[in-house]
């Protein structure tokens, strides 16, 4: 009957101080089930307060760490290596499809080995790009990346995603302007997470950018289930 339900503790306080506790089944339809915890479990309040607690406060601290992770999708850039010397046109094209802005091109070091690029950031209604035109080889695994993820902050991060089943490619180092890592998700889907010493502050996205991943079948529910925990 609960096939993929939720489970939640809640608490009614009514007039005299007592609390009324019920268990709540959500799903994903948005069908709700509430059942009154003290008629069904019959154990003392005393005994149902500390085990709800026990209950709680492991995911009231994975829900803290989580949250604080987070920034915005429009934060979240979609990676794009061009060719040498066609940063213009690409650029360009984006601005007159999608609108929106661009900041100035830097020449910089973007990975932990040498190399140079020159780096663009585009801002547009329906989502953000970071765009790089190498002047020298690219470091592998830099170029296989799809997205790099803004996080606040980037160890926790990183713990976060190996505890999810993510591989580390490339442990964090610094940049120009804050931290950066490459992780890996189950069925090599490669991802960058990045932290900027000073919060950047852009405008809400029009609309969530989709994503596609083409995977293995052999691996779809792996990274689901990796993804998800992340």
């Amino acid at each position: 009957m609960f096939h993929d339900a939720h489970c939640v503790f809640r608490f009614y306080f009514s007039a005299d101080g007592k609390a009324h506790r019920k268990l709540r089944f959500t799903q994903d339809n948005n069908r709700y089930l509430e059942v009154n915890m003290q008629h069904i479990i019959g154990i003392s309040s005393r005994r149902l307060r500390i085990s709800t607690l026990a209950l709680l406060l492991p995911a009231m601290s994975w829900a803290a760490d989580t949250a604080s992770l987070a920034v915005g999708p429009q934060y979240d850039t979609t990676h794009v290596y061009v060719e040498r010397g066609k940063m213009d046109a690409f650029v360009d094209s984006i601005l007159k499809t999608f609108g929106g802005t661009s900041t100035e091109r830097v020449l910089v070091n973007v990975t932990p080995t040498p190399s140079e690029t020159y780096s663009q950031l585009i801002l547009t209604p329906a989502g953000s790009f970071s765009v790089f035109d190498f002047n020298t080889p690219i470091p592998h695994p830099f170029g296989t990346e799809r997205n790099g993820f803004l996080v606040r902050d980037m160890d926790a991060a990183i713990r976060q995603a190996r505890a999810a089943g993510a591989d580390v490619q490339v442990a964090p180092f610094d940049d120009p302007i804050g931290r950066d890592a490459v992780i890996q998700w189950p069925g090599g889907v490669n991802m960058q997470l990045y932290w900027h010493t000073k919060a950047p502050n852009y405008k809400p996205l029009l609309s969530v950018p989709e994503n596609r991943l083409y995977l293995s079948a052999y691996r779809v529910d792996d990274f689901l289930n990796s993804y998800r925990a992340f």
